[in-house]
């Protein structure tokens, strides 16, 4: 519903006994299956923005290609510190904007070419170290594309599901998939998918909006401080 998909399906994964990289193959695999399950939801209740997902695509493809290969090669612990931070900003930007995420604003070429740019950036962040992908693309795409944060949910969806099949075929190249357990985890993220969209929908963006500054606020006190 609002954030911390990929702090509890990884933390689960590797409490689980993986290692980091193979946790982030079967972690992709399962995303797929969130994409699939939330994504006919926010079509059915009109929360995506069409025009928008070609360039988004573009950008997210080149942006996946580029941190799959970062990952594979980078430790990501001082990334996720640093990530930590910039997160913990996005809360005194949302005050200051109370109405950023629930009302949906008509924005300039200009600003979405700037969307294009954040979105690219955050999913290189998403192939690769994964952790906080949700909150980084959020806060931008509200702000450079004028979107609510149902709409931010429905429109990253296609994207997202497409982004997942070129990291999914990059790690199964480097043999980093254990396909029987993806496949598994798939299915579990793909129901989840279903019933996050459908309550997000119902309680609507005013109070998703509360549910994602906590979330933020917890989520980069835990990266921050390492525990």
């Amino acid at each position: 519903m609002s954030g911390g998909l990929a702090l509890l399906g990884i933390t689960g994964l590797l409490a689980t006994g993986m290692s980091p990289l193979i946790a982030l193959g079967v972690y992709r695999v399962g995303t797929f299956g969130f994409s699939m399950g939330s994504l006919y939801k926010y079509v059915q209740a009109k929360k995506v923005i069409w025009s928008l997902i070609p360039a988004m695509t573009v950008a997210g493809i080149i942006g996946s290609v580029i941190g799959a290969q970062i990952i594979i090669s980078t430790d990501e612990g001082l990334l996720e510190k640093i990530i930590g931070v910039v997160i913990l900003f996005f809360i005194p930007v949302a005050m200051l904007r109370p109405k950023l995420g629930i009302i949906d604003t008509v924005v300039t070429a200009q600003s979405r070419f700037f969307g294009h740019i954040s979105y690219f950036l955050a999913s290189i962040w998403s192939a690769s170290v994964a952790i906080g992908t949700g909150l980084i693309v959020m806060y931008p795409m509200m702000h450079f594309y004028g979107m609510t944060l149902l709409q931010v949910k429905g429109t990253n969806r296609i994207p997202s599901l497409i982004k997942n099949i070129v990291v999914i075929a990059i790690f199964h190249y480097y043999e980093l998939i254990t396909w029987d357990v993806g496949l598994v985890f798939a299915l579990g993220m793909l129901i989840g998918g279903w019933f996050g969209a459908q309550y997000a929908i119902k309680i609507g963006d005013i109070w998703l909006r509360y549910i994602l500054l906590a979330t933020i606020g917890l989520f980069s006190v835990k990266l921050i401080l390492g525990f």
